[in-house]
């Protein structure tokens, strides 16, 4: 009951789960039997076993496991176990995610607004396994589970969500769905009408972050007393790589390609290579740009000159 007599207890524990044989008086106990026993390591172990087993067999429900983890939680030995659990927890979020959404859709509005609303839960969830799974392993692997997770993700979600999809955008002519902004009208959009009040702005733009994290980012962000945070979608360019997303977000009235291998992308004119371009382009615009590393070095005085001087500041950022 104190928590200053925690490393005793537990070194007192494992000796006496092992003069006790725990581990074998334990392993023909169920579920229901185990969860409120909390006095020993081994029970953790067995308990870790059998729900992946039932979650692999579809015997547990989500419900019952969500409800089985946050009572591990309150228990001596949940920090030894906390990504196995974890890990175990998202998985059966991921499977019992699937069994209740239908990947079909009857216009690209709603495959769009859907995703947004309830489908990256499932790309929350793998994220979520994987993440808590590859650290797990060194303790006890998951390959079992980690091999039905991967399976599903890609058969089961994936590709049926990206023919359904596809089967919404094959009559669209042109690249736009009614009721949602393109991401060339980002400028327009978010930045003009904040700067033309006589406001500043800093776009971070941070490469390959995912809808679904950036989800979850505004939950944390919301959680600090002094932010709150808002999440809106726009409909991404095609062909979708970086350089041209990178250009679309910036100020223009026309964009093209350069003839290139490279896929170089030039706004009325001018490149959009490179940090230093995109700078160029924004400078007429009362702006600037600079890459996060960058901004990270500048001593306090520089930071707040360059934010000074600049009406609007991209800052670009590619750690997730």
């Amino acid at each position: 009951n104190d928590r200053f007599f925690v490393k005793s207890y537990r070194k007192l524990a494992d000796q006496a789960a092992l003069d006790l044989a725990i581990d074998s008086q334990i392993v023909n106990l169920n579920l229901e039997q185990l969860a409120t026993k909390f006095m020993f390591s081994d029970v953790d172990r067995q308990i870790i076993i059998l729900a992946i087993k039932g979650i692999e067999r579809r015997t547990l429900n989500d419900r019952q496991v969500q409800e089985l983890i946050r009572n591990r939680k309150a228990g001596t030995w949940y920090s030894d176990f906390e990504h196995l659990y974890e890990a175990i927890s998202a998985a059966s979020s991921f499977l019992s995610l699937l069994d209740k959404i239908p990947l079909s859709f009857t216009s690209a509005l709603e495959a769009f607004n859907r995703y947004c609303d309830e489908l990256f839960e499932a790309d929350q969830h793998y994220r979520h396994f994987i993440a808590h799974a590859n650290i797990a392993e060194a303790s006890q692997p998951l390959e079992s589970l980690r091999s039905l997770i991967e399976g599903y993700y890609s058969t089961k979600f994936l590709s049926p969500l990206g023919l359904a999809w596809q089967q919404q955008i094959d009559g669209i002519e042109n690249w736009r769905i009614p009721g949602i902004r393109n991401q060339t009208e980002f400028y327009d959009a978010y930045v003009k009408p904040v700067i033309a009040k006589g406001n500043k702005l800093v776009v971070v733009v941070s490469d390959a972050l995912r809808y679904e994290i950036a989800k979850e980012l505004g939950s944390v962000i919301r959680e600090e007393d002094r932010f709150d945070a808002e999440l809106s979608s726009m409909l991404g360019s095609v062909p979708s790589y970086t350089q041209l997303g990178m250009a679309a977000l910036l100020p223009h009235k026309q964009l093209s390609f350069v003839d290139s291998d490279k896929g170089l992308v030039v706004l009325d004119g001018q490149s959009t290579e490179g940090t230093a371009n995109r700078a160029k382009i924004l400078e007429g615009f009362g702006g600037s740009a600079i890459q996060w590393s960058d901004f990270m070095k500048l001593k306090r005085e520089e930071s707040r000159e360059l934010i000074k001087n600049s009406q609007v500041l991209y800052v670009y950022h590619n750690q997730i």
